[in-house]
Protein backbone atom coordinates (compact mmCIF):
# COMPACT_ATOMS: atom_id res chain seq x y z
CA UNK A 1 0.00 0.00 0.00
CA UNK A 2 1.49 3.33 -1.07
CA UNK A 3 -1.29 5.67 -0.06
CA UNK A 4 -4.53 5.43 1.85
CA UNK A 5 -7.49 7.75 1.35
CA UNK A 6 -8.77 8.67 4.79
CA UNK A 7 -11.92 10.62 5.60
CA UNK A 8 -11.03 12.19 8.95
CA UNK A 9 -14.04 13.53 10.84
CA UNK A 10 -13.44 15.79 13.84
CA UNK A 11 -14.08 19.23 15.20
CA UNK A 12 -11.40 21.83 14.53
CA UNK A 13 -8.68 21.46 17.13
CA UNK A 14 -4.88 21.30 17.46
CA UNK A 15 -5.21 17.55 17.98
CA UNK A 16 -6.96 17.06 14.64
CA UNK A 17 -4.28 19.10 12.86
CA UNK A 18 -1.61 16.91 14.44
CA UNK A 19 -3.37 13.73 13.32
CA UNK A 20 -3.74 15.03 9.76
CA UNK A 21 -0.03 15.88 9.72
CA UNK A 22 0.92 12.39 10.87
CA UNK A 23 -1.18 10.77 8.17
CA UNK A 24 0.18 13.15 5.53
CA UNK A 25 3.77 12.37 6.55
CA UNK A 26 2.94 8.70 6.04
CA UNK A 27 1.92 9.56 2.43
CA UNK A 28 -1.79 9.14 3.06
CA UNK A 29 -4.36 11.38 1.40
CA UNK A 30 -6.54 12.95 4.09
CA UNK A 31 -9.81 14.80 3.66
CA UNK A 32 -10.80 16.54 6.89
CA UNK A 33 -14.49 17.03 7.68
CA UNK A 34 -15.76 19.09 10.60
CA UNK A 35 -18.93 17.08 11.17
CA UNK A 36 -20.66 13.86 10.18
CA UNK A 37 -22.99 15.89 7.93
CA UNK A 38 -20.00 17.25 6.02
CA UNK A 39 -18.53 13.75 5.89
CA UNK A 40 -21.78 12.42 4.37
CA UNK A 41 -21.46 14.91 1.52
CA UNK A 42 -17.87 13.79 0.88
CA UNK A 43 -18.98 10.17 0.46
CA UNK A 44 -20.83 10.98 -2.76
CA UNK A 45 -17.92 12.69 -4.53
CA UNK A 46 -14.86 10.68 -3.55
CA UNK A 47 -13.98 7.14 -2.59
CA UNK A 48 -12.23 6.39 0.69
CA UNK A 49 -10.34 3.45 2.11
CA UNK A 50 -11.13 4.25 5.74
CA UNK A 51 -13.12 6.64 7.93
CA UNK A 52 -11.41 7.96 11.06
CA UNK A 53 -13.49 9.58 13.81
CA UNK A 54 -11.85 12.11 16.12
CA UNK A 55 -11.97 11.85 19.89
CA UNK A 56 -14.06 15.00 20.27
CA UNK A 57 -16.69 13.96 17.74
CA UNK A 58 -20.18 13.20 19.12
CA UNK A 59 -21.36 9.76 18.00
CA UNK A 60 -25.10 10.47 18.07
CA UNK A 61 -25.15 10.94 14.28
CA UNK A 62 -23.09 7.84 13.53
CA UNK A 63 -25.97 5.46 12.67
CA UNK A 64 -27.20 7.74 9.88
CA UNK A 65 -23.66 8.29 8.60
CA UNK A 66 -22.91 4.57 8.64
CA UNK A 67 -26.09 3.78 6.71
CA UNK A 68 -25.19 6.32 4.03
CA UNK A 69 -21.68 4.89 3.84
CA UNK A 70 -23.03 1.37 3.33
CA UNK A 71 -25.56 2.66 0.79
CA UNK A 72 -22.72 4.21 -1.21
CA UNK A 73 -20.94 0.84 -1.13
CA UNK A 74 -24.08 -0.93 -2.36
CA UNK A 75 -24.62 1.62 -5.14
CA UNK A 76 -21.02 1.21 -6.27
CA UNK A 77 -21.27 -2.58 -5.93
CA UNK A 78 -18.07 -2.45 -3.94
CA UNK A 79 -16.41 -5.77 -3.13
CA UNK A 80 -14.84 -4.35 0.02
CA UNK A 81 -16.20 -2.69 3.14
CA UNK A 82 -14.93 0.74 4.19
CA UNK A 83 -14.11 0.44 7.90
CA UNK A 84 -14.81 3.06 10.55
CA UNK A 85 -12.15 3.70 13.19
CA UNK A 86 -12.43 5.90 16.26
CA UNK A 87 -9.78 7.68 18.29
CA UNK A 88 -11.87 7.46 21.47
CA UNK A 89 -12.45 4.17 23.26
CA UNK A 90 -15.95 3.22 24.44
CA UNK A 91 -14.92 3.89 28.03
CA UNK A 92 -13.33 7.27 27.44
CA UNK A 93 -15.30 10.25 28.70
CA UNK A 94 -19.05 10.15 28.27
CA UNK A 95 -20.35 6.78 27.14
CA UNK A 96 -21.34 6.79 23.47
CA UNK A 97 -24.80 5.86 22.34
CA UNK A 98 -25.02 2.03 22.63
CA UNK A 99 -26.65 1.88 19.23
CA UNK A 100 -23.61 3.62 17.72
CA UNK A 101 -20.85 1.51 19.24
CA UNK A 102 -21.32 -1.59 16.99
CA UNK A 103 -20.94 0.66 13.96
CA UNK A 104 -17.31 1.38 14.86
CA UNK A 105 -14.96 -1.29 13.52
CA UNK A 106 -12.06 -0.47 15.81
CA UNK A 107 -10.62 1.91 18.39
CA UNK A 108 -7.13 3.38 18.32
CA UNK A 109 -4.92 3.74 21.42
CA UNK A 110 -5.46 6.57 23.86
CA UNK A 111 -3.44 8.72 24.47
CA UNK A 112 -2.76 9.48 20.85
CA UNK A 113 0.37 7.79 19.50
CA UNK A 114 1.30 8.86 15.96
CA UNK A 115 3.21 5.67 15.17
CA UNK A 116 0.40 3.46 16.44
CA UNK A 117 -2.15 5.46 14.47
CA UNK A 118 -0.25 5.18 11.22
CA UNK A 119 0.36 1.46 11.73
CA UNK A 120 -3.29 0.83 12.56
CA UNK A 121 -4.44 2.63 9.43
CA UNK A 122 -1.91 0.74 7.32
CA UNK A 123 -3.05 -2.61 8.71
CA UNK A 124 -6.65 -1.62 8.17
CA UNK A 125 -5.96 -0.73 4.58
CA UNK A 126 -4.35 -4.10 3.98
CA UNK A 127 -7.40 -5.83 5.44
CA UNK A 128 -9.79 -3.80 3.30
CA UNK A 129 -7.80 -3.70 0.08
CA UNK A 130 -6.29 -7.17 0.31
CA UNK A 131 -2.84 -5.65 0.64
CA UNK A 132 -2.95 -3.96 -2.76
CA UNK A 133 -2.23 -0.33 -3.46
CA UNK A 134 -5.00 2.21 -3.28
CA UNK A 135 -6.42 2.99 -6.68
CA UNK A 136 -7.38 6.35 -8.11
CA UNK A 137 -10.43 8.29 -7.05
CA UNK A 138 -12.63 6.91 -9.83
CA UNK A 139 -13.71 10.32 -11.13
CA UNK A 140 -13.50 9.14 -14.75
CA UNK A 141 -16.25 6.62 -14.02
CA UNK A 142 -18.69 9.37 -13.06
CA UNK A 143 -21.01 11.10 -15.55
CA UNK A 144 -19.83 14.40 -16.98
CA UNK A 145 -23.21 16.11 -16.71
CA UNK A 146 -26.78 15.22 -15.80
CA UNK A 147 -28.86 17.75 -17.77
CA UNK A 148 -32.23 16.31 -16.76
CA UNK A 149 -31.38 16.57 -13.06
CA UNK A 150 -30.01 20.08 -13.54
CA UNK A 151 -33.14 21.27 -15.31
CA UNK A 152 -35.32 19.64 -12.68
CA UNK A 153 -33.34 21.41 -9.95
CA UNK A 154 -34.04 24.83 -11.49
CA UNK A 155 -37.72 23.96 -11.91
CA UNK A 156 -37.39 24.00 -15.69
CA UNK A 157 -37.04 27.78 -15.47
CA UNK A 158 -34.99 28.83 -18.55
CA UNK A 159 -34.06 32.20 -17.10
CA UNK A 160 -32.71 30.67 -13.89
CA UNK A 161 -30.89 27.97 -15.86
CA UNK A 162 -29.22 30.56 -18.09
CA UNK A 163 -28.29 32.67 -15.06
CA UNK A 164 -26.62 29.73 -13.27
CA UNK A 165 -24.70 28.59 -16.34
CA UNK A 166 -23.50 32.09 -17.22
CA UNK A 167 -22.44 32.72 -13.63
CA UNK A 168 -20.45 29.49 -13.60
CA UNK A 169 -18.76 30.31 -16.91
CA UNK A 170 -17.78 33.76 -15.67
CA UNK A 171 -16.54 32.56 -12.28
CA UNK A 172 -14.68 29.48 -13.52
CA UNK A 173 -12.85 31.55 -16.14
CA UNK A 174 -11.33 33.47 -13.22
CA UNK A 175 -11.05 30.62 -10.74
CA UNK A 176 -8.93 28.30 -12.87
CA UNK A 177 -6.18 30.91 -13.52
CA UNK A 178 -6.32 31.83 -9.83
CA UNK A 179 -5.87 28.16 -8.91
CA UNK A 180 -2.86 27.89 -11.22
CA UNK A 181 -1.35 30.97 -9.61
CA UNK A 182 -2.02 29.69 -6.09
CA UNK A 183 -0.33 26.40 -6.93
CA UNK A 184 2.65 28.16 -8.52
CA UNK A 185 3.04 30.20 -5.33
CA UNK A 186 2.44 27.10 -3.14
CA UNK A 187 -0.46 28.95 -1.55
CA UNK A 188 -2.27 25.76 -0.60
CA UNK A 189 -4.80 27.53 1.61
CA UNK A 190 -5.99 29.62 -1.34
CA UNK A 191 -5.98 26.61 -3.64
CA UNK A 192 -8.09 24.70 -1.14
CA UNK A 193 -10.60 27.58 -0.85
CA UNK A 194 -10.91 27.89 -4.62
CA UNK A 195 -11.31 24.14 -5.03
CA UNK A 196 -14.04 24.13 -2.39
CA UNK A 197 -15.87 26.99 -4.12
CA UNK A 198 -15.79 25.48 -7.60
CA UNK A 199 -16.80 22.11 -6.13
CA UNK A 200 -20.01 23.69 -4.86
CA UNK A 201 -20.72 25.30 -8.22
CA UNK A 202 -20.18 22.00 -10.02
CA UNK A 203 -22.53 20.31 -7.58
CA UNK A 204 -25.24 22.82 -8.47
CA UNK A 205 -24.73 21.97 -12.13
CA UNK A 206 -24.93 18.22 -11.46
CA UNK A 207 -21.48 17.82 -13.01
CA UNK A 208 -20.40 14.77 -11.00
CA UNK A 209 -17.04 14.07 -12.63
CA UNK A 210 -15.62 17.57 -12.30
CA UNK A 211 -17.09 17.91 -8.81
CA UNK A 212 -15.31 14.74 -7.72
CA UNK A 213 -12.06 16.03 -9.21
CA UNK A 214 -12.44 19.36 -7.37
CA UNK A 215 -13.09 17.43 -4.15
CA UNK A 216 -9.86 15.47 -4.65
CA UNK A 217 -7.96 18.67 -5.42
CA UNK A 218 -9.32 20.27 -2.27
CA UNK A 219 -8.06 17.28 -0.29
CA UNK A 220 -4.64 17.33 -1.96
CA UNK A 221 -4.33 21.05 -1.27
CA UNK A 222 -5.25 20.49 2.37
CA UNK A 223 -2.41 17.95 2.52
CA UNK A 224 -0.05 20.26 0.59
CA UNK A 225 0.79 17.54 -1.92
CA UNK A 226 2.27 19.48 -4.81
CA UNK A 227 2.51 16.65 -7.36
CA UNK A 228 -1.05 15.52 -6.65
CA UNK A 229 -2.32 19.10 -6.90
CA UNK A 230 -0.61 19.61 -10.25
CA UNK A 231 -2.06 16.41 -11.68
CA UNK A 232 -5.55 16.99 -10.31
CA UNK A 233 -5.70 20.60 -11.46
CA UNK A 234 -4.76 19.51 -14.99
CA UNK A 235 -7.44 16.81 -14.85
CA UNK A 236 -10.00 19.31 -13.56
CA UNK A 237 -9.23 21.62 -16.46
CA UNK A 238 -9.70 18.71 -18.86
CA UNK A 239 -13.01 17.86 -17.16
CA UNK A 240 -14.18 21.43 -17.65
CA UNK A 241 -13.22 21.35 -21.32
CA UNK A 242 -15.57 18.40 -21.70
CA UNK A 243 -18.28 19.82 -19.46
CA UNK A 244 -18.57 23.39 -20.72
CA UNK A 245 -19.79 22.61 -24.27
CA UNK A 246 -22.50 20.41 -22.75
CA UNK A 247 -23.82 23.01 -20.32
CA UNK A 248 -23.63 25.69 -23.01
CA UNK A 249 -25.71 23.49 -25.31
CA UNK A 250 -28.36 23.09 -22.61
CA UNK A 251 -28.30 26.83 -21.94
CA UNK A 252 -28.65 27.73 -25.61
CA UNK A 253 -31.49 25.26 -26.09
CA UNK A 254 -33.39 26.13 -22.92
CA UNK A 255 -35.53 28.85 -24.49
CA UNK A 256 -36.52 27.02 -27.66
CA UNK A 257 -39.44 25.02 -26.26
Amino acid sequence: MDSLRVLFVDRDSPESEEICSVLMEASHLVLPAGSLDEACEALFVQRFDAVLLGASLPLNGLPEFSEKLRQVERNQRSSSRIPILSLSSPSAGAAPDPASVPLVDGYLPDPFEPVALTEAVRNLAKAVQGGGPASGGGSAELPVFAPDEFQEQVGYDPDLLIEIVDLFLAESSQQIPAMREALACTDYAQLRRLSHTIKGSLGSLHAARAKSRAQQLESAAANERKDACQALLAELEADLETLIPQIVAVRDGSGRN
